[in-house]
């Protein structure tokens, strides 16, 4: 990902608006290239003055999430993008956050997200908008129903079996209860 040259191009503006949602410290990723190597730097801001910070000195936490929006952000339109364990590292926040920011990409960007997850972090979010979870607030992002399927797999006594399975007539617990059951 190369630095974009405008302030005014909404694609950095969408990137800025998701990494302060992650962390309200950080204001920009550039990607600066000095001696032919390129890295990626973010700003901090402690409110007082802004220092660059190479992402290699970032908690792995803030350089998975920033990975992942740069790449639903700056991917194609229409791009189908798969993401695998998305939550490694986050506060369950920061989880929720990733998961409005693929609601987001769905609903305005024209991807399709597939998300390879065992963690109920990352689904109860779409519990709540799909199931007959409790209703999220009017803050979240949102995902249609319609544009939601939740495939499960089940790997016991050498027989695996893949399904889908349906969450919209189903009420949390028994969400919980069933991935639970296979998760372990």
């Amino acid at each position: 990902m190369a630095e974009r040259q405008s302030d005014q191009d909404p694609i950095i503006n969408d990137l800025r608006e998701w990494m302060e949602k992650i962390d309200s410290s950080l204001s920009v990723l550039k990607t600066p290239t000095i001696s032919g190597r390129i890295y990626p730097i973010t700003k901090r801001d402690d409110g007082q003055k802004q220092t660059d910070v190479d992402m290699n000195m970032q908690g792995d936490g803030i350089q998975n999430a920033l990975m992942i929006i740069s790449t639903v952000l700056f991917s194609g339109k229409g791009d189908t993008i798969i993401i695998e364990e998305p939550e490694t590292h986050l506060h369950p926040k920061s989880i929720e956050v990733l998961v409005d920011l693929f609601n987001y990409a769905v609903n305005h960007l024209d991807k399709q997200i597939i998300v390879i997850t065992h963690s109920w972090d990352v689904l109860k979010g779409y519990c709540s908008d799909v199931g007959q979870g409790s209703p999220r607030g009017n803050q979240h992002e949102e995902i249609k129903p319609e544009d939601f399927k939740l495939i499960t797999m089940a790997d016991k006594l050498k027989e695996s079996k893949i399904q889908e399975y349906k969450i919209s007539d189903k009420k949390f617990a028994d969400v919980k209860n069933h991935l639970k059951e296979l998760w372990g």
